[in-house]
């Protein structure tokens, strides 16, 4: 519901609702964080399918002076096999001083340094946001935008306290700049040790639903003529023995190079024309590596970011208008990155704890952290007092 239909509804000021949204954003935070503690405390996991890739959400003008979106990033990672999602971080810090920071970093010549040696690289600064013209950034009124690559260091070191409880980890990444190489810098020991690989995904986003339609009606003829072939083995093994031949038909010196795309014979709707780069797979044989490259999707948070767009009417997709000059308004978009920020958090918590699926679980039971579906009164009135002993899960 927009927020001004929620103050005509629940007859509240705008005030109101923003604070009611804050103190739930506080509760919904407590409460994942008690769960997530004690199961991380206790839990051993066998293997986790993890599988990270970013969203975006823009935030309106607030004047007619100022007409430039603020486009925020959020990085998120879910289990593939559970839904669960682990972690969700946007790039933005609710209690920076972007201004002062610029007013200090001029005092000091932080702006002659070059961005990796400045005190206060972490936060566009205004100077920063200036020089991109009308590009989709600009300082907000309260708060400060993150630079990306430290949102997603942030974000990866929050999961390396999942990677630590698990013996085998797969990380399938979306093909977006700089994610790849901060996952293989922040995993390298774990990496070094054989108890994680890093694959790249690669999918056509860019295609109509008909075009999609049509890829899959060809990949499902393949399908079936490969099924005649070979009536006694089943779909996963067809599709292993395809990669199997496109992989061993690159030059066995560049294989674990990470250089090369191969691929998948079988694309879905949700993933057209998906191809599939082995970015770091150490002490693992072809067929294990052939197997990674079988598994390697990014269909882990695909539900997780539609329901994102479909349930939260603040965060849905703005429209472009005749004459805008691609510049994006959309009426019930946030004003407020800080409201983006505490709606995000609060839906995570929902969809992880409260939100069944066709089998009538909710992501958290999948994964073992509780036993029962958490309801929206157990959230909003005692975050803390329904904390349960993990059941644990051998299989991933």
């Amino acid at each position: 519901m927009p927020m001004r239909r929620i103050c005509e509804v629940a007859d509240v000021k705008p005030k109101v609702l923003y604070d009611r949204i804050s103190r739930l954003a506080a509760q919904c935070r407590a409460f994942a964080h008690g769960q997530e503690t004690l199961f991380l405390a206790h839990a051993s996991l066998e293997r986790l399918h993890l599988n990270i890739d970013r969203q975006d959400h823009n935030v309106n003008w607030g004047s007619a002076m100022d007409r430039n979106v603020l486009a925020l990033r959020a990085v998120a990672t879910a289990d593939v096999v559970s839904g669960y999602v682990l972690a969700q971080d946007l790039n933005y810090d609710s209690e920076a001083n972007p201004r002062a920071l610029e007013l200090e970093a001029r005092r000091i010549g932080d702006i002659e340094r070059y961005l990796p040696f400045r005190k206060h690289a972490r936060l566009w600064l205004p100077h920063e946001a200036a020089s991109r013209g009308q590009g989709q950034m600009r300082v907000p009124g309260v708060g400060g935008v993150v630079h990306e690559n430290y949102s997603i260091a942030a974000h990866l070191y929050r999961l390396r306290r999942w990677v630590s409880i698990t013996k085998y980890v797969q990380l399938s990444i979306d093909q977006d700049p700089g994610l790849d190489r901060l996952s293989a810098a922040i995993f390298a020991d774990i990496i070094q040790s054989g108890a994680l690989d890093l694959y790249l995904v690669r999918i056509n986003k860019d295609m109509t639903v008909s075009q999609r339609k049509s890829a899959l009606a060809h990949s499902e003829r393949i399908l079936s003529d490969a099924r005649a072939l070979h009536p006694d083995a089943k779909d996963y093994e067809i599709v292993r023995n395809v990669l199997m031949q496109r992989w061993q038909g690159l030059p066995e010196a560049s294989r674990r190079q990470g250089k090369h795309w191969i691929p998948h014979p079988f694309p879905t709707m949700n993933e057209p024309e998906k191809a599939v780069m082995a970015i770091v797979t150490r002490h693992r044989t072809d067929a294990q590596v052939v197997a990674g490259i079988a598994r390697a999707t990014l269909r882990g948070l695909d539900r997780y970011f539609m329901q994102v767009r479909r349930k939260v009417n603040l965060l849905e997709r703005p429209l472009h208008t005749a004459g805008s000059s691609y510049r994006s308004w959309h009426g019930y978009n946030a004003y407020s990155p800080r409201v983006v920020m505490e709606v995000l958090d609060i839906f995570r918590v929902v969809y992880n704890f409260h939100l069944r699926g066709e089998d009538k679980k909710t992501p958290a039971q999948r994964i073992g952290l509780i036993k029962s579906v958490v309801t929206l009164d157990e959230l909003c009135r005692a975050p803390l007092q329904f904390v349960s002993l993990p059941a644990g899960r051998k299989n991933g």
